[in-house]
């Protein structure tokens, strides 16, 4: 490819993309200061809320040790737990709101991972436009204004991202960077020992365009890492949950309905819930990675290698999620689709470094049409969003109050007596203020059920 330098651009197209960035980045970020709240919400109740209770009653450093490794359902949630104990220390409570911000700081982290690997592209400023419209995405709110989620669910790519990035370094300290890299995403959600897969993909490219060994001492070390790294996550880890919701029987009889739901997952950043064009831009999404790498895309290790992991973290969570159904897969769980919105970035720039040549002319349209979908989904969320704010501080209020806890967030199944007694045990022992605020009018459409609703606009339906 041509180093063409950046002058290239018209200076119309210039101030678009500057324009454009910004304006994601902008609306994004008021979107989540303003409707960010130190109220729990789902698994925070679980896990955030008992983890203070018990970490700040441990007296040893082996059982705060033991609390920080324990089991959540199919994962070890240390990154979490690392900041829920950071912020207490500091502050002496926990505070829902920080945690909150911590976690979107990741989209800033993969926007900077994304920009090493096309800062060397004459579009580069386009293409990194495209990204901020993508990143700074309100379609996957839900996902970013949950405090357990955010921080998860986003840190694990994150932490994918640049183990894969210091794995394909050349110098002797990427290695080892890598690896603790890795093991940062096993202990932050399951979905993160994907990587070291990922990693061996990585590897393998290496050794086909590089011409080094299969028994390199860089591959080996790496192998080795992984195995020890997964046998101490598994270690201890309860696998009845697990068998019960993915069996041998159940995978063979429903695979139909497993692929199909991996394809919608896949195109459900642009089908707004309409499951057959979800589905249909999954196979598109596929077919194109198949495309690029043929036509020479693999050489690009460290892009394909990541494509591969979200790739793979998609096609988990169809095996193991479809018990929710596709509705909850494609509509309600957006922090799937953020997941999803990454691979599309991967696609788009391995599309314009193949088709080089006409990189420009493909990223500028692309500009247009991810901001435009961009402007769109912050129309039709920004209602849903205010809405959803009021029902939390509403329900946290009227808990409070009344002691009617039917509107509080906390996730279905979950054992109601211990929850509450939790929250109340965490707010008399001073390790949480909720805001105090004038008790608001309960919607009209909220009956007197608690709303385990399954409307856009709830949270409650919806596990960690």
């Amino acid at each position: 490819m041509k180093n063409v330098n950046i002058k290239k651009l018209t200076p119309l197209i210039r101030i678009l993309a500057y324009s454009i960035i910004f304006i994601a980045a902008a609306s994004y970020c008021f979107i989540i200061i303003t409707y960010a709240q130190n109220i729990p919400m789902g698994d925070d109740y679980q896990d955030a809320i008992p983890f203070i209770l018990q970490f700040s009653s441990d007296s040893t450093l082996v059982e705060k040790i033991n609390q920080f490794l324990s089991p959540y359902n199919d994962h070890r949630i240390v990154t979490n737990r690392i900041l829920y104990a950071t912020i207490y220390a500091i502050t002496g409570e926990i505070n829902f709101y920080t945690l909150t911000m911590i976690g979107n700081i990741n989209i800033l982290a993969l926007i900077v991972c994304y920009y090493r690997e096309i800062r060397f592209t004459p579009e580069r400023l386009v293409t990194l436009a495209i990204i901020c419209s993508l990143l700074f995405q309100i379609a996957c709110t839900r996902a970013a204004l949950w405090p357990i989620t955010v921080i998860s669910n986003y840190s694990v790519i994150t932490f994918s991202f640049l183990s894969l990035i210091f794995l394909n370094c050349k110098y002797w300290w990427g290695l080892p960077l890598a690896i603790i890299f890795a093991a940062f995403s096993t202990f932050t959600l399951a979905s993160g020992q994907l990587v070291f897969f990922a990693g061996l993909a990585l590897l393998l490219t290496n050794i086909l365009d590089r011409k080094t060994s299969l028994l390199d001492r860089k591959n080996i070390i790496w192998l080795a890492a992984g195995l020890l790294i997964l046998v101490v996550f598994y270690s201890g880890m309860p696998t009845k949950r697990l068998e019960a919701v993915i069996t041998l029987n159940g995978t063979l009889s429903n695979q139909h309905n497993y692929i199909w739901a991996f394809f919608k997952l896949v195109g459900s950043p642009f089908a707004y819930g309409n499951h057959l064009l979800a589905g249909t831009i999954g196979i598109c999404g596929v077919i194109i990675l198949l495309t690029v790498a043929i036509l020479g895309a693999w050489k690009q290790h460290v892009l394909l290698a990541f494509s591969l992991f979200l790739l793979a973290s998609l096609a988990v969570i169809a095996l193991t999620r479809s018990w929710g159904g596709h509705d909850y897969l494609i509509v309600y769980a957006d922090r799937y689709r953020f997941i999803a919105f990454n691979y599309w970035i991967c696609m788009i720039i391995l599309t314009l470094k193949v088709l080089s040549e006409q990189a420009l002319k493909i990223s500028a349209t692309l500009l247009l049409l991810t901001f435009l979908l961009c402007i769109y989904t912050y129309e039709i969320r920004t209602p849903i969003i205010k809405e959803v704010y009021h029902r939390k501080e509403n329900g946290m209020q009227i808990w409070q109050e009344t002691g009617d806890a039917r509107y509080l967030s906390y996730p279905q199944g979950s054992n109601p007596k211990k929850v509450l007694m939790d929250l109340q045990t965490i707010i008399d022992e001073g390790k949480y203020t909720p805001l105090t605020l004038p008790v608001i009018a309960i919607a009209k459409d909220i009956s007197d059920e608690r709303p385990f609703c399954n409307q856009d606009s709830c949270f409650v339906t919806e596990k960690h």
